[in-house]
């Protein structure tokens, strides 16, 4: 699939921000973490999920690089993942 290439002073906080929540499972690993409020591991988000090792290590990577998540044991919520996840409810909260 060709992907458009837009300079990166012509993009903004939310199409950058909706742009990595539009990746397929994004938004259900992002919301597993908040549902448990807690760390998890990587098994525990594999199994609960059904996803495949693969893309779960490709956006829990993307996520670690963009600061959204840490990992030391396990994995968990920065503060600006915490505030996505308020983004992510709220957007749920507009019922399209």
């Amino acid at each position: 699939m060709y992907e458009r290439k837009i300079p990166q002073r012509y993009t903004c906080n939310a199409q950058t921000s909706m742009k990595l929540l539009g990746k397929k499972w994004s938004l259900l690993i992002l919301k597993k973490f908040s549902l448990e409020n807690n760390s998890l591991s990587f098994s525990e988000l594999k199994k609960d999920l059904k996803i495949s090792q693969k893309v779960l290590d490709e956006r829990l990577k993307e996520f670690e690089s963009l600061g959204i998540i840490s990992k030391h044991d396990t994995y968990s919520l920065t503060p600006l993942g915490k505030k996505l996840n308020s983004l992510i409810y709220e957007i749920e909260q507009l019922q399209l």
